[in-house]
């Protein structure tokens, strides 16, 4: 289970405050920081931008880019 929290990200949900903040923006850009759960009790500082997604100019969701230094 440890490795999948770490190293799987499909079929996810992402319901916590920051994988909420950027499905909901609509700014150009957002630009987060916030520790992510690498299982087994690890976590890491990850930085992260988000856009939103538009088509035919309704709010579908956003590109979320995360890195870490």
């Amino acid at each position: 289970m440890a490795w999948n929290t770490a190293n799987c990200r499909n079929h996810r949900i992402f319901d916590d405050r920051t994988g909420l903040a950027s499905a909901r923006n609509e700014r150009p850009f957002l630009l987060q920081t916030y520790r992510r759960d690498m299982g087994g009790g690890n976590f890491v500082v990850m930085k992260e931008a988000a856009a939103p997604i538009s088509v035919a100019g309704r709010h579908w969701g956003g590109l979320r880019l995360a890195f870490r230094f």
